[in-house]
């Protein structure tokens, strides 16, 4: 469905960074259900496409040029230093280093190959001023970028991705970002459909993240239900225009490196 959004949502795109028209190695880090994996490997059939996950969670039936590897990607890489592009969505926030898997990325590349990082950037927007300042979904997303902080992460991580990307020493960085709305309130069609993919997206999320960090910061059960349901609500209001970011940082490693 996160998949389905972001085609939607970015008319199509895989990826933003200028990647060279025959790219022959790609990585994927942190592939998940391998969804996007699966798809740049149809695109570039001349291309070797690994996935990386700590989870086995990917299909059996895949294109022949992709192979999926239960890896962390935190550890030291074994896959070889030649790689085009590497991609890593919804990854950055939840590293206590980004830095330093940017880096291990670099030392993996060619030179002259490119990186893309694609992550949300967990906060709440409007354009018109129309979101409450009591708001639950705005309230949840400050509690939640408490509760990463216990872990020594940055819910707000995607909003730094330029600069993690320069201190890993990658130049020529580019950055891009889509608008994702929170229900289906925009009047264009396109965007009510992406606002429709990820209010449910949310809704799922709500209680999946929350139950696992809500906790450690004093909530009991029933409080964390009444306040997820709040969640949900909130997001059905027409008149809240309010949006999440995706944010997408592309950037190259020197020709000369």
């Amino acid at each position: 469905m996160l998949h389905a959004m972001m085609l939607e949502a970015t008319d199509g795109r895989l990826f933003y960074a200028p990647v060279r028209e025959n790219p022959q190695r790609i990585a994927d880090l942190g592939t998940g259900t391998g969804i996007w994996a699966i798809e740049i490997g149809e695109k570039y059939p001349s291309a070797e496409v690994l996935g990386l996950d700590l989870s086995p969670i990917q299909p059996t039936w895949v294109p022949p040029n992709v192979k999926f590897y239960v890896d962390d990607i935190e550890d030291e890489w074994l896959n070889g230093d030649d790689f085009d592009f590497v991609h890593l969505r919804n990854m950055i926030p939840i590293l206590k280093s980004p830095v330093t898997l940017l880096k291990q990325v670099y030392a993996n590349m060619k030179p002259g190959a490119w990186v893309e990082l694609q992550d949300v950037d967990g906060q709440v927007h409007t354009d018109d001023n129309s979101i409450p300042d009591d708001w639950p979904l705005k309230r949840f997303t400050e509690i939640i970028l408490q509760a990463f902080a216990l872990y020594e992460t940055n819910a707000h991580a995607a909003v730094f991705g330029g600069q993690y990307l320069a201190e890993a020493g990658f130049v020529n960085i580019k950055h891009n970002f889509i608008k994702l709305p929170y229900g289906t309130w925009p009047k264009d069609k396109v965007m009510r459909l992406v606002g429709m993919y990820y209010r449910t997206a949310c809704e799922e999320f709500f209680p999946a993240i929350g139950n696992l960090h809500f906790p450690q910061l004093g909530w009991g059960k029933d409080e964390m239900e009444v306040f997820f349901a709040e969640c949900r609500q909130s997001m059905r209001d027409p008149k809240v225009h309010a949006y999440g970011k995706m944010h997408f940082w592309s950037g190259q490693k020197p020709l000369d490196a």
